[in-house]
């Protein structure tokens, strides 16, 4: 069985803005929530991890 050696994924970095492209690019997770902040659903009740996909389409 063949394993890839560990370490750093190999990642090539985001791209950058093009003429007639509206948004940018976020270089984080916290960025792109303070940028959604009005479209990001909060779910108050616990709920299970596989559920979280249905309770957003719902949203």
């Amino acid at each position: 069985m063949y394993l890839p050696p560990r370490g750093k994924p190999d990642f090539p970095p985001a791209p950058e803005p093009t003429e007639g492209q509206n948004f940018t690019v976020d270089k984080d997770l916290r960025s792109w929530l303070e940028t959604n902040s009005d479209v990001v659903t909060v779910i108050k009740k616990p709920v299970a991890i596989e559920h979280i996909g249905a309770l957003s389409a719902q949203s």
